[in-house]
């Protein structure tokens, strides 16, 4: 099945602590990991049809905003598709958070190659709040890697378009 990333999770580093497990360098937090720790068979950029915002405090990264998806205002979101079991799919959830005030909610994006594309979000619109800027740096090198002709201009202009509403 295709997970879709759409905040840190675009730096395929960043998403293989979620299936390998350890500590992020990014946010110093430790994760579990996946029971099967073997990488995606695949990833690819892919077009969500949300705008995605920052919103909540996350304590993981500096009691600030992360990245959701704003399900009443369809626009194009910058993401990665990576190609994982549905076990790791079930795993990356539970690590990512299905609590109310998270990531509660499964969206089905279509599908690639008669494969289904999954992505979460919050079921109802987070509160807004700034990120801070170790993880807008972890968003600016995940859409470098999966965007690599867009230019740094361009990602800032992006990333300011998502603003915090």
């Amino acid at each position: 099945m295709g997970y879709a990333g759409f905040g840190s999770n675009l730096l395929y580093e960043r998403f293989m602590t979620y299936i390998e497990g350890g500590t992020s360098r990014f946010n110093h937090k430790p994760y579990r990991g996946c029971a099967d720790q073997a990488p995606p068979k695949e990833s690819l950029p892919i077009t969500i049809p949300y705008k995605m915002y920052f919103g909540n405090k996350s304590g993981s990264w500096g009691d600030a905003g992360v990245s959701f998806l704003d399900l009443t205002t369809e626009t194009k979101t910058l993401g990665r598709m990576y190609l994982i079991t549905k076990q790791q799919f079930a795993e990356v959830c539970a690590q990512e958070g299905q609590y109310d005030n998270w990531y509660n909610h499964v969206i089905q994006l279509g599908e690639h190659n008669g494969i289904i594309i999954l992505t979460i979000t919050n079921r109802n619109k987070r509160p807004a709040y700034d990120p801070v800027d170790n993880y807008l740096d972890v968003l600016k090198m995940g859409l470098k890697e999966t965007y690599p002709a867009m230019t740094d201009f361009k990602i800032m202009k992006y990333l300011v378009a998502c603003g915090t509403s």
